[in-house]
This record gives C-alpha cells, sequence and structure tokens, in this order.
C-alpha cells in the first residue's frame, strides 16, 4: 500500500491514538464535545492543507512557510469556534507544526488542547464561539 503509507513517516497512528485519547478524556470534562473536536481538527484539516499546498508547490515531503500560512488561515476559523482562545491555539500549533524531528500528530492537538482547557477554566470568557 505504498500509495497509503509512506514507509518513512508512520506517524498516522500516533494521530489515531491522539485523537482517541484527547476525544475520550474531554468527553467528561465539556458535554458540548468542542473541547476535544477542535484539537483534532486542527491536526486532520491543518495537517492536511499543508501537505496538498507542499505538493502543489514542491511535489516532495517538506516543510514549508505555505503550508504554514495555509494550516494558519484555516485553524484560525476553526478556532473561532472556541472564541478567542481557540484563535490563540489555532495560531500557536500552526507554528508548532513547523518544528522538525517532532511529531506534530501528537503535538499540534496535545498543545492546543492544553491551551483550550487552560482557557475554558481560566478564562472562559475567551471561549465564547464568535460563529
Amino acid at each position: 500500500m505504498h500509495w497509503f503509507q509512506d514507509p518513512e513517516n508512520i506517524y498516522d497512528v500516533d494521530f489515531t491514538l491522539s485523537w482517541g485519547f484527547i476525544i475520550f478524556f474531554t468527553w467528561y470534562i465539556d458535554k458540548s464535545f468542542w473541547l476535544g473536536v477542535i484539537p483534532v481538527l486542527f491536526m486532520a484539516y491543518g495537517d492536511g492543507i499543508t501537505g496538498i499546498i507542499r505538493n502543489l508547490k514542491y511535489n516532495k515531503r517538506t516543510k514549508a512557510w505555505e503550508g504554514t500560512a495555509g494550516m494558519l488561515v484555516l485553524c484560525i476559523i476553526i478556532g473561532a469556534r472556541m472564541g478567542l482562545a481557540g484563535i490563540l491555539a489555532g495560531i500557536i500549533c500552526s507554528f508548532v507544526e513547523r518544528v522538525e524531528n517532532v511529531d506534530d500528530n501528537v503535538t499540534v492537538p496535545a498543545i492546543s488542547l492544553i491551551i483550550l482547557i487552560g482557557a475554558y477554566y481560566c478564562f472562559p470568557s475567551f471561549t465564547i464561539p464568535l460563529y
């Protein structure tokens, strides 16, 4: 299945595990499910758009500022569902995704979850949806 899984990149398993943990963990905190879904969407759609942009421009696997810009725009839109805290989480995670040699399938959802939980408990007015 070379068309599906790059043998040099087996981090898809990490994404699935982090997705499951985040949704399971946040289900007990916020029954509206947005607290857990937003970090997962950052990774799923944000990382997806970086791959699309990368393949269109470079046709190879590389980190590029154009992909980061695409992720930034998308994550700001997704994050607005959790208010200013979501937008902040989207901005930070877009730049965390650029870090080389670290699995962004874990760091992006984990860092955004930490930001959102902190805002949820310490600054709840920052989690009021903007749409």
